[in-house]
């Protein structure tokens, strides 16, 4: 039996991080998990897949990394170690977090002032 419209077509798929996860528990080791996704193009139209695959990457302060041109894939000769991303992604969170906390401070007193 043949399928109703059958056709055939050209397609590209790849998998990506579609997802980061930080756990950074008082007492506990940090650690980061990377959910990742299958994208499938089939006649320029795009799908994402879920999947059940995931990478953990447990905190260790001198573990070095390579740093990746996100465009070409290719390292860049700089490498990094986990303390550094740590050092980077607090930096992230107090930085935004004393900006959150200028907004509320900010809002405060303007209610306080009608």
């Amino acid at each position: 039996m043949a399928n109703y419209n059958e056709i055939t077509i050209t397609g590209t798929s790849w998998t990506r991080c579609k997802e980061v996860y930080i756990t950074n528990q008082y007492g506990r080791t940090p650690g980061i998990i990377f959910g990742e996704e299958k994208v499938v193009i089939l006649d320029d139209t795009a799908s994402t897949i879920p999947s059940k695959d995931e990478i953990k990457v447990t905190f260790e302060a001198n573990e070095t990394f390579p740093l990746l041109n996100s465009s070409t894939g290719e390292p860049t000769g700089t490498t990094y170690t986990h303390k550094q991303l740590y050092e980077i992604l607090y930096s992230l969170y107090i930085t935004s977090a004393k900006a959150r906390d200028a907004i509320v401070a900010e809002r405060l007193t303007a209610q306080g002032n009608q």
